[in-house]
């Protein structure tokens, strides 16, 4: 899974800023979050992706350690601070810990949110990241169920399950962000623009196709954003 992972996000790097309007925009809200907080001594960014949020992070006056799974991403990055790195956010490669590991839409790529949470909460004073919900892309649920058209969208987890593998006092916001499209086949086109695709993809025949290109439609990201110290 990893390897389809990197693959579609690799494959992804030259269309992400164009299609990720949606994503820029959640990270522009968690940067202003992260701002609120003491100011780090050392940053390490998990799925840094092209930058939407290492950009704000290259304000801080730190060491900062921007990583990605995906090389031909990091290799977007058009930044003059913090030093880019290519590795698996699931196999922490430091000895050192940080003052702050942070992401934005990396960790529902997670196989082992469950392990891998709590050990990089171990990792650091700050953990705080933003990750995809259990209610995310409702409306295109809704219109599954009404159609009779087989959801494939990735599972996520729920606040209540964060809170189980991080803690109860873990402090979470939930933001929906909603994005508009003349038709299904238009929002999923968006979504493979971005390489945030492995078996999401709905099965196309030609009634189905039929009813992807029917009006307009309102499709939302449930966003939570997670601050534990």
């Amino acid at each position: 899974m990893k390897t389809l992972i990197r693959h579609n996000f690799s494959r992804a790097a030259s269309t992400y800023n164009e299609f990720g309007r949606t994503q820029h925009e959640i990270a522009t809200d968690f940067a202003r979050n992260l701002s609120q907080l003491k100011p780090p001594s050392s940053i390490l960014e998990i799925g840094c992706g092209t930058g939407f949020l290492s950009n704000y992070l290259s304000d801080y006056a730190c060491p900062l350690i921007l990583s990605d799974l995906a090389a031909d991403m990091v290799a977007k990055l058009n930044m003059s601070a913090g030093l880019p790195v290519v590795f698996d956010g699931e196999h922490f490669p430091f000895k050192a810990s940080f003052d702050w590991i942070v992401s934005s839409l990396a960790f529902q790529w997670f196989q082992h949110p469950e392990k891998t949470l709590p050990m990089l909460k171990e990792q650091c004073k700050t953990l705080a990241f933003t990750t995809l919900g259990n209610n995310n892309f409702h409306e295109w649920k809704k219109f599954c169920t009404l159609n009779n058209i087989e959801d494939r969208t990735r599972p996520m987890l729920s606040a209540a399950d964060l809170k189980t593998i991080l803690g109860p006092d873990i402090h979470i916001e939930e933001t929906y962000y909603p994005e508009y499209h003349p038709d299904w086949l238009s929002f999923w086109n968006g979504i493979y623009k971005i390489g945030a695709h492995t078996s999401l993809q709905p099965k196309i025949t030609r009634i189905s196709k039929s009813l992807l290109q029917q009006e307009p439609v309102i499709c939302s990201y449930h966003v939570l954003t997670v601050i534990t110290q």
